[in-house]
C-alpha cells in the first residue's frame, strides 16, 4: 500500500499446487480486498501473465477488468495484462455496497 494513494496494488499471489482448485486463491484475493478497503483504498490493481488462464478466470470472475498491457513484461517475452477492480466502500452493519 502506498501512502497518499487511493489505489492499492497486489504484487504477488500464489497457491501451492496441492491446494489448487480449493478456493485458496479466492480467499487470498478477498483478504487483500478487505485490507485495501479497511485502509481507505478505492481500487485494487495487478499485473498478470497474458497466458495464465486460470488466474485470469479467477480475477475476471471477481470483477477485475483489463485496463492496459505491458508488452514483453516477463523474462520470456510474455505480455502482462493490467487488471483493476473498484472497491466498494464499507457501509454500516458490515455489508459492502455494490
Amino acid at each position: 500500500f502506498r501512502a497518499n494513494s487511493t489505489i492499492a496494488r497486489l504484487y504477488s499471489i500464489a497457491t501451492h499446487p496441492a491446494h489448487l482448485g480449493r478456493g485458496v486463491g479466492a480467499r487470498l484475493v478477498d483478504a487483500a480486498e478487505r485490507q485495501a478497503r479497511a485502509l481507505g483504498h478505492t481500487c485494487l490493481r495487478l499485473e498478470i501473465r497474458a497466458d495464465n488462464t486460470a488466474s485470469l478466470a479467477l480475477f475476471r470472475g471477481r470483477g477485475y477488468r483489463e485496463f492496459g498491457r505491458h508488452a514483453a513484461y516477463y523474462h520470456d517475452g510474455m505480455d502482462a495484462l493490467r487488471l483493476q477492480k473498484p472497491l466498494a466502500p464499507r457501509i454500516p452493519g458490515g455489508a459492502f455496497t455494490g
